[in-house]
């Protein structure tokens, strides 16, 4: 599968839908939506792949910074994506996840024991997460976005502290 297209058109978020068979819908920042004739998780793994990012590995490290050992928010190519159920599977073995920008989620909003997630081109999609579970996904994805500013941010300052010592020796 060839991401490069949807990556330059601005990918925003990418979930399963029954159309023609098991299928993932993937929007763009403009708005724009385009279906590929793949399964989520074969969507995902030539994302990680495209970004040269192991998806097992990343996962162990995530579980481990977070303390949960499933549906964590993935960090690839400086974007954190958040995993939300968006449908209830058919048959045994459909993939019921979606993934969703952190940084283009503007909110979630309740509307009964359902939950609506906005994503800032003016997107509305309903997920099939309970509130708390929903509010727990998104909270995590902004701890692990924090944790990834802190960790450049230290690089940065351990690289220039070794730069001003190697000059300070001259």
């Amino acid at each position: 599968m060839d991401i490069r297209n949807d990556i330059a058109k601005g990918l925003i978020c990418f979930y399963p839908i029954y159309k023609d068979g098991d299928n993932t819908d993937v929007v763009f920042k403009d708005g724009s939506r385009s279906i590929k004739y793949a399964k989520v998780r074969c969507y995902l793994k030539s994302l990680a792949y495209y970004y040269n990012t192991d998806l097992k590995s990343l996962s162990k490290h995530v579980a481990q910074r977070l303390g949960q050992s499933y549906s964590n928010p993935m960090p690839i190519s400086g974007q954190v994506w958040v995993p939300y159920y968006v449908r209830t599977p058919k048959i045994k073995g459909d993939t019921c996840t979606g993934y969703f920008a952190l940084s283009y989620i503007e909110g979630l909003h309740r509307i009964g024991n359902k939950v609506l997630l906005e994503m800032r081109p003016g997107l509305s999609i309903k997920i099939n997460n309970r509130p708390s579970t929903a509010n727990k996904r998104l909270n995590n994805a902004r701890l692990l976005e924090k944790f990834i500013k802190n960790g450049e941010r230290s690089e940065y300052i351990k690289a220039f502290l070794e730069n001003v010592l190697f000059l300070l020796k001259k």
